[in-house]
């Protein structure tokens, strides 16, 4: 299993694409970004895409994927809350409405088994964008 990722820079708080690799550093930036209590990251395989992305914030999250350079796809999770929320996009706040958010240790797990299976038909259902 190989996993490239870029992440939120803990200490800037910014999006530092600078793509690193190893399941290992990627849990530890995940990490690091939870004590911040919001984040941003992009992972893939060993192709350029898909591209999948979880951002979150104080608890909540989104899930997002790049199935090419040009088509942006967005995980429904089934309206776990009941108002719209804003949630890092690399270094933007983007407003998800209640049914793309997931709990964020849900969504962490989502995201984990992206990595595993590098196959975004088994995650849910998804809408473009």
């Amino acid at each position: 299993m190989t996993v490239r990722w870029a992440a939120t820079s803990p200490t800037t708080g910014r999006f530092d694409a600078s793509e690193q690799s190893g399941l290992d550093s990627l849990r530890d930036r995940y990490s690091r970004l939870q004590a911040r209590g919001q984040g941003y990251v992009e992972v893939r395989g060993v192709a350029d895409y898909p591209v999948v992305t979880l951002g979150f914030k104080d608890g909540v999250a989104a899930i997002q994927a790049f199935r090419d350079d040009s088509t942006v796809i967005v995980l429904r999770s089934g309206a776990l809350l009941q108002t719209e929320v804003q949630i890092p996009v690399m270094d933007e706040p983007a407003v998800f409405s209640p049914e793309f958010t997931f709990p964020q240790d849900l969504a962490w797990s989502i995201l984990h088994e992206f990595i595993h299976t590098q196959d975004l038909s088994h995650l849910g259902e998804w809408c473009e964008l």
